[in-house]
């Protein structure tokens, strides 16, 4: 018996909602074209950014009702719904979604629970075993939520022999791993999938890849492309497959359900969007907002110094009223508040550091930045002064309170200082700078970003004042 079956396939759209809307309007006219009972369509993560407001403020529920509207039949979630919200929200959106989240590689424990499947059957006049894989990062679901991270390869070769045995004739494994772990899966466990449907390395694969007899497909990211996958099944085997991409920028027309349903999300976010922060009386450069930043996150972690880098904000902000949408705007850091502590020989060594090219022309492009290939610029500080001279910082004070006019004392170089920046400023690792090895004492709270501590911090009554910022209106 001869059977055909199509695989539509998305990845990494990472919010990108005007593309989106194309693809899912082309996604529902290939499905009645070729009949729903005989088409899958699956995603395979980083579908939410929460850089995007909408994204953020919904904590990831438009993406749950989009994907569910769109027809999704399983879905893998990537870093950006693992590692960027609480496992009570991930929770909260797999009950959401019209459709199994899949997670093989996962699992709960006596203190966590993952609201995914470890593998499901999807009967599409074949039975479609169908199990799922994201990247580990180190153990990130263990450090982050509390769950266990199987592993990789022993947990896949005995869910798909488990899926075989309960009936599935296809075994379709969706990853979130990207391309290269792919192929090294397809290498290690032969004969486990019959495909592998691909994320995470924004892989663009016109044409399907066989490696030890499973196909591989990805569909780039960003909602660019829909792949599609064409698979002609003979007793269960694939015996012909033909895959292709389809550009999102031919599709005909957005679809208008999916845009009444982003509308509706939108309109619930603006009513936080809309809320006045503060009023400047004149406009504000790029280095002088993420002076600001690093001032605010001074105050609000209670420390003595500020530190802030240039990617925190993408350009500066006009006179006038600054709204919450506005700062989400130009500040679309993923990046975690965190306090810490340097010596005073650190914070020496970092003023001299901080004016060398070598490092101010550092781009960056790790996990956390928004948008990625921002260079850190010259960093800003704040709760320090000092004078420049020809042979570096000289006369170098300390705040010793967290006031708009604090008290300052001379830098001693075996004291320890408190410091308040984001977690990437704890290292020179991430954040680039040699003067920054030996930090301690660094605390900070998950899942809470910079955009979060400056719309907390101007909550208060006073916030302007106490920042004695020129620009500020108090």
């Amino acid at each position: 018996m001869t059977q055909q079956l199509t695989i539509l396939h998305t990845n990494d759209l990472h919010a990108h909602y005007d593309e989106w809307l194309q693809c899912a309007g082309f996604i529902k006219r290939r499905r009645a074209e070729l009949g729903a009972e005989r088409v899958l369509f699956v995603d395979c993560g980083d579908h939410c950014d929460i850089s995007a407001s909408v994204c953020k403020l919904s904590q990831g529920a438009v993406h749950a009702d989009l994907l569910s509207d769109a027809g999704c039949d399983a879905f893998v979630p990537g870093n950006n719904e693992m590692f960027r919200f609480s496992l009570e929200q991930i929770n909260a959106m797999a009950a959401r979604s019209r459709f199994p989240w899949v997670l093989s590689t996962v699992g709960s424990t006596a203190s966590a629970s993952l609201a995914a499947h470890a593998s499901v059957i999807v009967d599409k006049g074949i039975r479609l075993g169908l199990l799922g894989v994201i990247e580990p990062m180190d153990d990130a679901v263990g450090r982050l939520h509390g769950l266990e991270s199987r592993d990789c390869v022993a947990t896949l070769r005995d869910e798909a022999a488990a899926l075989r045995a309960a009936g599935a004739e296809l075994v379709i494994l969706l990853s979130h791993y990207g391309l290269r772990d792919d192929q090294r899966l397809a290498r290690e466990l032969p004969g486990c999938f019959d495909v592998i449907v691909g994320g995470h390395s924004h892989s663009q694969l016109a044409v399907a890849e066989t490696v030890g007899g499973t196909i591989i497909v990805q569909a780039g990211g960003m909602g660019q492309f829909v792949g599609e996958l064409e698979l002609t099944i003979t007793d269960g085997k694939v015996v012909a497959h033909q895959a292709r991409l389809h550009d999102s920028g031919a599709f005909a027309a957005a679809d208008p359900e999916q845009r009444r349903i982003l509308d509706s999300h939108q309109q619930a976010a603006n009513g936080v969007l809309e809320r006045e922060l503060f009023q400047l009386a004149a406009p504000l450069s790029k280095p002088e907002l993420v002076g600001l930043l690093a001032s605010i996150n001074r105050l609000a972690l209670g420390t003595q110094i500020g530190l802030m880098f240039g990617p925190a904000a993408i350009e500066g902000l006009p006179a006038g009223t600054v709204r919450v949408a506005d700062l989400y705007r130009v500040s679309k850091s993923m990046l975690t508040p965190a306090s810490f502590k340097l010596s005073g020989r650190q914070i020496r060594q970092l003023l001299t550091e901080r004016l060398e090219a070598a490092y101010n022309d550092r781009v960056v492009m790790g996990i956390g930045f928004r948008p990625q290939g921002l260079p850190f610029g010259p960093l800003e500080v704040a709760g320090l002064r000092w004078t420049e001279t020809a042979t570096g910082p000289a006369d170098i004070a300390v705040a010793v309170e967290a006031s708009p006019t604090p008290v300052y004392q001379p830098l001693a170089d075996d004291e320890w200082y408190s410091v308040a920046g984001l977690t990437h400023l704890a290292n020179s690792e991430n954040g680039g700078f040699p003067a920054l090895d030996g930090s301690t004492e660094l605390r900070f709270t998950r899942f809470t970003y910079l955009r979060d501590v400056v719309c907390r911090y101007f909550e208060s009554p006073g916030a302007s004042a106490r920042l004695g910022h020129p620009k500020l209106i108090s």
